[in-house]
């Protein structure tokens, strides 16, 4: 946790309600050295904040566009292969903070000859207080000028992971649009683990593999397993099969010929014996 962090959002954040909760969140997961970024999950957040993941997600794509948040996408640390996502707090003090624990607001004070005073002391008394700087803050841009390009990278860099690992490579423009209307429906992390159970359906057939775009459009992330179909027969067991058969044939001929003989020979016997007897 930290303390830094949490009392510089909760000054000089220029976020409301729901998103301010979320960079508190994220804000609470940073360490010591601010440098090394958060990677809390979506999920955690949304259990902040009483939300949806989904909820979560809007509020990061506001928060980047204040400019108060900076995000690496799926370049957290996790154990497990689905990473979150890496934050930055890019909150900074206001001109009229005092830059103390605190961030007292005061007005700028003047010495001899209009030199102003350091921001860091207290009126009325020589201590000054720690002083401390959460991060370097990227390049100021313009918020509504680069909302849509900040989501566009966003939802590119996740359909690259996607696009990575579903098996069939086809009409990328096209699945690339209807990614970006499936990622608004569905989370993320459902639509990858959908993806994967297709791609590893044993009882998928390369010829009739989807199209990306339609397999997007379609939500087919909710499809379970395919059924089990018949294999084909290749050529070479369809040749032992019809061998098989015709020994099996040709097997019960030859028992049909043996027991009529034995029923000839019975006949015989009994003829030769009724003779004799005469």
């Amino acid at each position: 946790m930290s303390i830094e962090a949490l009392s510089m959002v909760m000054n000089h954040s220029k976020a409301t309600g729901s998103a301010k909760l979320v960079l508190l969140g994220i804000a609470n997961h940073l360490g010591p050295d601010a440098h090394e970024g958060a990677w809390p999950s979506q999920r955690r957040l949304a259990d902040y904040a009483n939300m949806s993941e989904r909820g979560v997600q809007k509020c990061v794509d506001k928060l980047v566009a204040l400019g108060e948040l900076r995000v690496k996408v799926a370049s957290g640390h996790s154990r497990s292969q689905y990473k979150p996502n890496l934050y930055w707090v890019t909150v900074e003090c206001s001109e009229d903070c005092d830059r103390s624990m605190s961030h007292h607001r005061v007005e700028p004070q003047y010495g001899q000859g209009g030199t102003p005073v350091p921001s860091g002391a207290n009126a009325g008394t020589d201590r000054v207080e720690p002083q401390f700087v959460l991060t370097v803050r990227e390049p100021e841009v313009k918020p509504k000028e680069n909302l849509n390009q900040e989501i566009k990278l966003h939802n590119g860099e996740l359909f690259d992971s996607f696009w990575d690992i579903y098996p069939r490579k086809e009409n990328k423009p096209r699945a690339r649009k209807e990614f970006d209307k499936a990622i608004k429906r569905v989370e993320f992390t459902i639509l990858m683990a959908g993806a994967e159970r297709y791609r590893d359906d044993p009882n998928r057939s390369a010829e009739y593999t989807m199209h990306p775009s339609t397999w997007l459009h379609n939500d087919s992330w909710e499809n379970e397993l395919l059924p089990d179909r018949k294999r084909k027969m290749t050529n070479a067991e369809q040749g032992a099969l019809l061998a098989a058969q015709y020994r099996a044939e040709e097997q019960g001929q030859l028992e049909s010929a043996g027991a009529r003989n034995f029923e000839l020979e019975s006949e015989w016997g009994s003829m030769v014996r009724g003779v004799d007897d005469e």
